[in-house]
């Protein structure tokens, strides 16, 4: 699962939620690790739905939901984010900084890379910086108390997946948006944060308690507002891997390595 080059099932696509044919692929970090692997992961993608190239092949009657990772490589992001909680509650505030400032140009260095459009630069950068200002609140009270606490934890460690999901899902619009070919026929790329659908019951977590008609429910109307908002396109999901909510709607994650199962579970 965790390869740049993703091998895809035998099994043919299967009709499920909104009587479409869906399949569910998986990108682990290191298939994002930078803005070249990003752009590996959109070509894939591309090529399942038949827009890989200009000159399309016959028209896909499949929509894609996409699990994705964290940005991986050496660090990984998610490992970073762990180690900003851990520097604060040692309050070591050199290392926190240098953690922060490193997690933030590995993000700015892809967008610049992977972003023709300054706005759109500029538009991830401030939900980056955003989500990074939220973090830094955090992390003070991780200071104060120095206590490293898994519910904050788990919480800081859950941005990488938001990022990296916003990220591929604004790449694929762009380069849809850049196809020669009718913009009517493009497909419609949907960022999905799981935290919205996904809903665990974290006493049972161990056995993997998914709370399904609650999780089902909640997708039943995120798909609805989604579907009307694809105007008659082809909707397919980029979605955050790793996290979901708890059944009092309390962001929470699936532990270490959770992407995985975020895909089995979609």
């Amino acid at each position: 699962i965790d390869m740049i080059v993703e091998e895809s099932l035998e099994e043919e696509s299967v009709v499920g939620f909104g009587k479409l044919q869906w399949e569910v692929h998986k990108f682990g970090g290191t298939s994002v690790q930078n803005a070249e692997c990003f752009e590996n992961v959109a070509n894939i993608i591309e090529e399942q739905i038949n827009i890989s190239s200009q000159n399309c092949a016959e028209p896909c009657d499949k929509n894609l939901a996409v699990v994705v990772s964290a940005m991986g490589g050496k660090p990984k992001t998610t490992d970073l984010l762990l180690s900003c909680v851990k520097a604060a509650a040692n309050r070591d505030y050199v290392e926190l900084e240098n953690l922060l400032n490193f997690i933030t140009e590995k993000h700015f260095t892809c967008l610049v890379s992977l972003f023709s459009s300054e706005a759109e630069r500029n538009r991830l950068k401030k939900i980056i910086k955003g989500d990074l200002n939220d973090i830094r609140d955090i992390l003070k009270t991780v200071s104060l108390m120095k206590w490293q606490a898994s519910r904050i934890s788990e919480l800081v460690s859950s941005y990488g997946e938001i990022w990296s999901a916003q990220i591929l899902t604004s790449l694929l619009k762009q380069r849809a948006n850049e196809r020669v070919s009718n913009s009517d026929e493009n497909p419609y790329f949907s960022y999905l944060d799981a935290r919205r659908v996904i809903t665990i019951d974290e006493g049972a977590i161990e056995n993997g308690a998914v709370c399904w008609e609650k999780s089902s429910g909640k997708f039943t109307q995120v798909f609805a507002e989604d579907i009307a908002a694809s105007a008659g396109k082809k909707l397919n999901y980029i979605i955050t891997g790793y996290v979901a909510s708890n059944t009092e709607g309390v962001a929470t994650t699936l532990k270490r390595d959770g992407s995985d199962y975020s895909a089995a579970i979609m």
